[in-house]
């Protein structure tokens, strides 16, 4: 079977990230599991929001593209191409202000067009789909999970889009190890947490 791991992160905090370190680790676990895979990643960080002219192109059937439009649908192509070619999609991303990241939902607004909805076969469809979220505050769970709206925003871009097969991997809460002196190997740790977590996922996937 050919593996391709392909992440797309989110986080601009570079190594002070616990997303970005919590996607390093699945990444170093998936290349143990398969030494052969490829990895791939798209960072959304510098990603431009949807244009009018890309807008117009996403939705306009391929074929019926001017050369202006083929341009301008050239990124959305590419991050299309991107996950269609992968065996298994990671998601790397922090929570902000209880939702998404907007250069996130950049990618997503690229990746949702002609080829991947309005009428066209789902590119999730049967694919892995694996989220890793941190947040400062915990609200995988508790009763701060009630103002969260990245989780269910995600699944419900994963229903639209086909997407059946999905966890999410959660880090949090990251401020304890931020701001109060919290040691991330402590047994009652947000980063204790997520690793065994991206263990036992990486233990039931085999692509």
């Amino acid at each position: 079977m050919r593996r391709h791991l392909h992440t797309v992160v989110s986080s601009p905090r570079g190594d002070r990230s616990w997303s970005r370190r919590a996607l390093q680790l699945f990444v170093d676990g998936y290349r143990t599991q398969f030494p052969d895979a490829e990895v791939t990643s798209r960072d959304t960080t510098n990603l431009p929001h949807l244009s009018l002219a890309a807008l117009s192109a996403g939705r306009t059937p391929l074929a019926e593209h001017t050369a202006d439009q083929a341009a301008a649908f050239a990124l959305q192509a590419e991050i299309v191409n991107e996950v269609e070619h992968c065996s298994h999609l990671l998601f790397a991303t922090p929570m902000w202000n209880w939702s998404t990241p907007s250069s996130l939902k950049a990618w997503v607004d690229h990746f949702v067009n002609i080829r991947t909805f309005y009428g066209a076969p789902s590119v999730l469809a049967g694919k892995p789909v694996s989220v890793i979220i941190s947040s400062g505050g915990l609200y995988s769970e508790g009763p701060q999970s009630v103002n969260d709206t990245l989780r269910p925003w995600f699944e419900n871009f994963f229903a639209r889009l086909g997407a059946t097969e999905f966890a999410f991997l959660n880090c949090d809460p990251t401020g304890p190890m931020d701001w109060g002196g919290l040691d991330p190997d402590a047994d009652d740790a947000a980063w204790t947490k997520v690793r065994r977590q991206i263990e036992q996922r990486l233990a039931s996937v085999d692509r």
